[in-house]
């Protein structure tokens, strides 16, 4: 990493070579032994080929945009995940950024733990009137 002087601020700050050390760091962050050793096994057990297109699909269309706008607010905020919150007004207080985070994942069970037997229920129901 080379270190580049901002003009307007002063401080020094780190900077990557070139786009392909920060290519490789992401790899290296992203791609674990796991992902190594056991892919090819799941892949073979849940259908071979036929798994890597909807793999591929979902990791163009999700998993790729998701990850640059993660790495862009990072650098953006340059700092951790705790000082993301800082940039919605709405959680920058302690209280409801606290409060949302301890919260809202029971909510979003529960809705889920309620909505999925009843879209069960519905497509039994159209699955016996078609």
């Amino acid at each position: 990493m080379n270190t580049a002087e901002d003009e307007e601020s002063g401080p020094q700050r780190e900077q990557w070579a070139s786009g392909w050390d920060f290519f490789m760091a992401a790899l290296a962050m992203t791609v674990g032994l796991g992902n190594i050793y056991r892919f090819p096994y799941t892949a073979y057990d849940n259908g071979g080929g036929a798994f890597l297109i909807p793999y591929v699909l979902v990791h163009i269309l999700i998993g790729k945009p998701i990850y640059y706008m993660e790495a862009c607010i990072g650098q953006f905020v340059s700092g951790g995940p705790v000082k993301v919150w800082a940039l919605s007004p709405a959680l920058k207080g302690k209280l409801t950024a606290g409060l949302l985070k301890q919260f809202l994942p029971p909510v979003i069970c529960y809705f889920l733990e309620i909505l999925l037997p009843t879209c069960n229920s519905v497509m039994n129901l159209l699955n016996t009137l078609y």
